[in-house]
């Protein structure tokens, strides 16, 4: 994984603070970067399942200055919910993962009929992976009763799951190209490029 130095723009600013990065070994990756780079930083991996929410409640809750480090996806997903606290987003964290299909995680919507939306059926089947219902509500307003939704509860990557097996499309994150081998489904539109974003809760 190649990181670009655009953090190092606000190094000053993070020093002396606590950076919260779930427990993701890319993120977990970036945060010891960022740590070396910007020094006087304690990097604190807190967070087992990687959740938004979680990150963005203890960055409201812990009694230090801190700042969060998040994918884009997830913390759009937490935003759009509007049920948690708001954050301030610092920058984005552009980087290049040699081993992901666009070079970071991507929302994409997948098909199973071709590369042209002219390939789909009149009234296509989808199912939503469970992570990010609310940006798969946000992108599929635009279908109001063009689709069939068959499936929504579906937990983790496309090709962990057969639930997936019977639509047409499927919504979901799409990290490494192997995903995608374990099954015929292609991307049709990528939806939003998930890089990390260090991120803040109000001022500490």
């Amino acid at each position: 994984m190649v990181f670009t130095e655009s953090v190092l723009d606000i190094g000053e600013e993070l020093k002396g603070a606590v950076l919260l990065v779930p427990d993701d070994p890319r993120l977990l990756e970036l945060g010891r970067f960022i740590e070396k780079e910007c020094g006087h930083m304690k990097c604190l991996s807190v967070l087992p399942d990687g959740s938004g929410r979680d990150l963005l409640y203890a960055l409201r809750d812990i009694p230090l200055r801190a700042f969060g480090l998040l994918w884009r996806a997830d913390l759009e997903e937490e935003l759009l919910s509007g049920s948690g606290p708001e954050a301030e987003v610092l920058c984005r964290v552009p980087y290049h993962d040699p081993e992901s299909l666009f070079g970071r995680p991507a929302l994409c919507l997948l098909s199973r009929h071709g590369p042209s939306w002219r390939d789909l059926p009149k009234v296509p089947s989808i199912a939503l992976d469970r992570r990010y219902p609310n940006l798969a509500r946000d992108y599929l307003r635009y279908w109001s009763g063009a689709y069939r939704l068959i499936g929504s509860d579906i937990e983790g990557p496309i090709g962990w799951q057969g639930p997936f097996v019977g639509a047409d499309l499927a919504l979901s994150l799409v990290g490494s190209p192997e995903i995608l081998e374990r099954t015929d489904f292609r991307p049709l539109d990528r939806i939003l490029d998930s890089d990390p974003v260090l991120i803040r809760i109000g001022q500490k």
